[in-house]
């Protein structure tokens, strides 16, 4: 944790403590990574962020594919980590991963989140915000091939939503 806060309190002093941020993935197992005690690891980092008084912290919910792995899977070790660490952190608390339009009101409004975002959603969604507002249709297909390999294909070709049209989605 020390290298982490001593880079913390470097950014704060060059940018401001409002203007520094960390996503954290507590029970990710991204090339087969693991804690074995995450909420204690994450509730120490998360209060000393906290005092730091930086501009929010992005946690990753589990990932409901996480791949063949000798270690219990991450919501086996904490089930909801926005909520499980919603007390260790009193700034903005943002969470990520895997959101609907209900899973997100559902977490802003039982206290665990502040905000709510979404990345292979709003992918597929150009027009996101405003299908949720109307009520529309979600696409809930994307092309995970065409993640992070440059260029328009899979990020600016998705349909938006148009209500007098018959949707193939």
């Amino acid at each position: 944790m020390r290298l982490i806060l001593e880079i913390i309190d470097d950014l704060i002093s060059i940018f401001g403590k409002g203007r520094v941020g960390m996503k954290l993935s507590p029970v990710g197992r991204f090339q087969d990574m693991f804690d074995s005690n995450p909420l204690e690891t994450y509730t120490y980092l998360l209060n000393k962020l906290s005092e730091r008084g930086i501009a929010f912290v992005e946690i990753v919910e589990p990932s409901t594919f996480e791949g063949k792995s000798i270690h219990p899977s991450g919501a086996s070790q904490i089930s909801i980590t926005a909520k499980a660490f919603r007390t260790a952190f009193k700034g903005t608390l943002i969470t990520n991963q895997g959101h609907t339009p209900e899973t997100a009101l559902e977490f802003i409004n039982k206290g665990w989140a502040d905000v709510v975002t979404f990345g292979k959603l709003y992918i597929a969604n150009p027009d996101l915000v405003k299908r949720i507002r109307n009520g529309w249709e979600l696409n809930r297909k994307w092309n995970n091939a065409t993640f992070y390999h440059g260029g328009e294909k899979g990020y600016v070709d998705y349909p938006h939503f148009n209500p007098d049209a018959k949707q193939d989605q």
